[in-house]
């Protein structure tokens, strides 16, 4: 019954990242992106949802860095239910919208 598809989050600059929301149970893309285990909560019927980031990371592949090095770090978190997921090739890229986004963390 999950139905979040999408989340955008605002950084610091006022620039605006989309990412694609999973539910934590779904595969993670083999590729390079950046990544942000979250708890998404629905508000009440017509209010929508709320997420909240538990931390950001990027890699030049998703599934490999989450599964060496974040999976235990949020598995230890009782809220955690998905993964947003924002695909980027480029590193200098990647890592500019990871420090642009460290506002939304709490």
């Amino acid at each position: 019954m999950y139905k979040l598809n999408e989340w955008t989050f605002t950084g610091d600059s006022g620039a605006e990242y989309r990412f694609s929301c999973l539910a934590k149970s779904e595969e993670l893309p083999q590729s390079p992106g950046i990544l942000i285990p979250g708890y998404a909560h629905p508000r009440g019927h017509l209010a929508g949802w709320q997420v909240q980031p538990l931390l950001i990371d990027h890699s030049d592949n998703i599934r490999t860095t989450f599964a060496n090095s974040i999976e235990q770090q949020v598995a230890q978190l009782p809220l955690w239910n998905c993964n947003l997921i924002l695909l980027e090739p480029s590193s200098s890229a990647r890592a500019e919208s990871v420090k642009d986004l460290e506002n939304i963390l709490p």
